[in-house]
């Protein structure tokens, strides 16, 4: 499989992972920040709160997914540049640029994060970015040859 294609197949299947961890987190009351609430919150520019439409559920589904395909693609342009040694902690790192720049820079420059969110709530969101980018790295290295296109 050429290696845009695993990284698209990769973002999907650890988003899918990643994003059914964070809605569990979320309906256990465990962190109100979820991955599909902020996905579906950029429509309406605010944090999905409960109860909320099973359409916007599935927006947010939606753009999480959409936004997973993306970063692992564009992971597996960077590992063909980079280079494949250390390829997890490389994706750790590209895991915490997107936290960064998603929750430290858009998400309140569009309002749609709590007024003071819990510092615990954003370290479990960093976490959810580090072990995306992690095995989105692995997997990118496993099953993608070194053919970009």
């Amino acid at each position: 499989m050429n290696r845009v294609n695993a990284g698209a197949l990769a973002g999907l299947l650890v988003g899918i992972v990643i994003g059914l961890i964070a809605m569990g987190m979320n309906m256990i009351g465990l962190c109100e920040i979820c991955l599909i609430a902020l996905g579906g919150g950029v429509f309406q520019q605010q944090l999905l709160q409960e109860p909320v439409a099973i359409g916007w559920i599935l927006m947010g589904w939606v753009s999480h997914l959409i936004i997973s395909i993306g970063l692992g693609i564009i992971f597996a342009f960077l590992l063909t540049y980079i280079g494949e040694r250390l390829a997890v902690v490389k994706g750790a790192f590209f895991g915490a640029v997107v936290w960064y720049i998603a929750i430290g820079i858009f998400a309140p420059l569009a309002g749609y994060l709590p007024e003071s969110p819990d510092p615990l709530e954003l370290f479990i969101v960093f976490s959810y970015h580090l072990i995306f980018g992690m095995l989105v790295a692995y997997f990118i290295v496993k099953y993608g040859s070194t053919e970009v296109i």
